[in-house]
């Protein structure tokens, strides 16, 4: 009887940690693995058209990321000026243009594998998106 107890403990107590824990937790917990990160959504999204010329680039990752590493392997084409706004908790980046896009103008961004987590590992790949402004 003492050791079902035990046994029960012990499956609530993996219960909880795995419903506490983001699927990457998990993985790497019973792996024991380093999970490089990803690039989960993008906004615009890829190949948008008709995108307003005031908007901002926003970029979500799988993890938390080293600020400095994104800004660097961040590349807009054509070029415009602008600053980055994280979130707290470094998984969200925003790019706000100094200035608005050009109209009828499609850009590409690219995000290198410069970029790395916290942790240091790099972004998993080369990534690029790319999106259309709207006509004036």
């Amino acid at each position: 009887m003492k050791r079902n107890i035990n046994l029960s403990v012990i499956f609530y107590i993996l219960l909880f940690f795995v419903m506490s824990c983001s699927r990457m937790d998990v993985i790497n917990f019973f792996l024991n693995e380093e999970v490089a990160p990803i690039i989960v959504a993008v906004s615009p999204p890829d190949q948008e058209i008709d995108v307003p010329l005031d908007t901002n680039i926003i970029i979500e990752f799988s993890q938390p990321m080293n600020r400095e590493s994104v800004e660097t392997a961040f590349r807009i084409i054509p070029t415009i000026a602008g600053d980055f706004d994280w979130s707290t908790n470094n998984k969200v980046v925003a790019f706000l243009p100094s200035s608005n896009f050009q109209a009828s103008t499609t850009y590409v961004e690219e995000i290198s594998t410069i970029a790395q987590s916290e942790d240091s590992i790099s972004l998993s790949n080369f990534e690029s998106f790319s999106f259309t402004t709207a006509s004036p």
